[in-house]
């Protein structure tokens, strides 16, 4: 077994999601992310670290968005990545999901 296979496995998995869920692009990274947000730069070849961190920047690029109670503690509304999807586009929901496309595609060269 090669040493990225679990990345490449769960990447598969994933990019059906992505490529068959319901809703508009952003709900499917949603969808996506929570499948694959266990992963990390250790996972992927040193040329695809980039792009994973690219992804996972993008996702989680505003942060969450939170609140504060009756008793001042805090309370998450949305995390990161939900807010985020909330702030931008969909024409950049699917530029991040090309680029998770093609890191999956590259994943699969780098290993066959």
């Amino acid at each position: 077994m090669h040493q990225y296979s679990y990345a490449e496995e769960k990447l598969d998995e994933a990019l059906r999601i992505l490529a068959t869920g319901a809703g508009d692009v952003r709900d499917r990274l949603y969808l996506w992310y929570w499948s694959v947000h266990f992963l990390n730069e250790g996972h992927f070849p040193d040329e695809l670290k980039k792009d994973w961190q690219w992804i996972t920047e993008q996702l989680t690029k505003y942060g969450p968005l939170t609140s504060t109670t009756f008793d001042g503690k805090p309370l998450i509304i949305y995390d990161s990545v939900k807010y985020t999807l909330k702030k931008i586009k969909n024409s950049t929901g699917v530029k991040i999901a090309k680029k998770v496309y093609d890191l999956t595609r590259k994943l699969h060269t780098k290993i066959d």
